[in-house]
């Protein structure tokens, strides 16, 4: 899904026609989608992760990165609100 809103996105960008709301949906699903993976990683590695390690840093680092991207870029509300109004035709 990310991967067809990114071309649809080119498309729009080699138009020359301004950019819609794919992207922010793509952002949306990309961060979810990273956030959710990072959230299930740490939950498969249990209390071992207290341990530290290589392979629990990472995992550790992952979910806290994921956690900055619902904020830079856009915050997920504004995101949210940028797709009703384009692609829902909501008001501001």
């Amino acid at each position: 899904m990310c991967s067809l809103l990114g071309v649809r996105s080119t498309l729009k960008a080699l138009a020359g026609t301004s950019p819609g709301a794919e992207s922010s949906v793509a952002k949306l699903l990309g961060v979810r989608n990273r956030q959710e993976a990072s959230s299930l990683l740490l939950e498969l590695l249990g209390p071992s992760v207290l341990l530290g390690g290589p392979e629990a840093e990472a995992a550790v680092h992952e979910m806290l990165v994921t956690r900055c991207l619902s904020i830079a870029g856009g915050t997920t509300q504004i995101l949210r609100n940028v797709a009703a109004e384009r692609i829902l035709g909501l008001p501001r």
